[in-house]
């Protein structure tokens, strides 16, 4: 079945089984996860005369399908299983996840002018940002002070006692890998103790149910819930508004009735549909507009805008906030 499933979507067998699922974890495996995406986009954009419904199906599964962060969720509920080759797979996973993503900010630094970082910077302070973002292309004031939902990769939490450490110099420098490779030699850890003696990057994978890893996080999410509660806009940029993500989606429905909702997403199809059903207004009720040359959405509270989030600057979303 993977094999003529890869054959179809114009990939290699790389081998790994012929079923799929992964049984250990019951989920698809990466081959058919991959080759499933690639069928469905493809066949989105090549049968004639779809209707929006189907066109909305095709793209709700290769929504599903993207979503890497699920399989990371995975992962970090098999760390409460107190099962150690469980527990250590998580710590070396984390870690190396951690070690990539701080790669991949420094290299990324030079493009932030580019970016919808640069936008906010020229906005406001970061009092009222709410990220899902582990990486920090923030300067100064714009900072998010409490924003950072599912933590950052300048922080670390030793799970033994729970105690959330902000401001630890070596993982702030650690932006070479030899620097982390530095930082995390000099972990203390310790596998024969209980609860064993290991630290863990301060990243929590979007899990409908949140996990209380430590006070801090549970006053972090109360703070963005009064955040939200206060807002007169929303504007929301490169969320999917995902069933892993629950948490703040109820935050969206029920936090704040009234506020204006501006969506932002290159591909409005799947994300028009979750976020109708998530403030239970009906999709019908929403008609075309152009606002600063962007092609939009809207209705009621909501408004959906076609595009990147690189391509909303400062003039553009002060236009879309009027």
């Amino acid at each position: 079945m993977i094999a003529e499933l890869s054959r179809l979507a114009g990939e290699e067998n790389a081998g790994g089984g012929d079923t799929l699922l992964d049984t250990n974890r019951i989920a698809f495996r990466p081959k058919v996860r991959q080759a499933m995406k690639t069928l469905f986009t493809q066949v989105s954009g090549e049968i004639p005369n779809l209707t929006r419904e189907e066109q909305e199906a095709f793209a709700e599964v290769v929504t599903i399908l993207s979503n890497f962060e699920e399989l990371m969720a995975t992962l970090f509920v098999g760390y409460f299983t107190k099962h150690i080759p469980d527990q250590k797979k998580y710590f070396y996973l984390a870690w190396l996840l951690w070690a990539y993503i701080r790669h991949r900010e420094d290299s990324g630094r030079t493009q932030r002018d580019g970016s919808f970082y640069k936008t906010l910077s020229e906005v406001g302070p970061g009092g009222g940002i709410i990220t899902f973002n582990y990486t920090d292309f923030f300067y100064g004031d714009e900072r998010p002070r409490n924003g950072y939902f599912h933590g950052d990769c300048q922080s670390f939490i030793r799970f033994h006692t729970r105690e959330y450490v902000t401001n630890n110099v070596q993982i702030k420098a650690a932006n070479t890998l030899d620097r982390m490779v530095d930082f995390i030699k000099g972990l203390q850890v310790d596998w024969t103790t209980d609860p064993p003696e290991v630290s863990l990057p301060a990243i929590v994978p979007p899990l409908a149910m949140k996990p209380i890893i430590c006070a801090e996080y549970l006053e972090r999410w109360y703070e963005c819930g009064q955040a939200l509660k206060k807002a007169k806009i929303i504007v929301v940029v490169g969320y999917s508004f995902g069933v892993a993500d629950e948490h703040f989606n109820d935050l969206i429905r029920k936090g704040n009735r009234d506020a204006k909702l501006i969506v932002v997403d290159p591909s409005l199809e799947a994300v028009v549909n979750r976020v109708c059903q998530t403030v239970n207004q009906d999709k019908a009720t929403l008609r075309s507009v152009n606002v600063r040359g962007l092609q939009c959405k809207t209705g009621g509270r909501l408004m959906f805008v076609k595009a990147k989030a690189e391509e909303i600057n400062s003039a553009r979303l002060m236009g879309l906030l009027e």
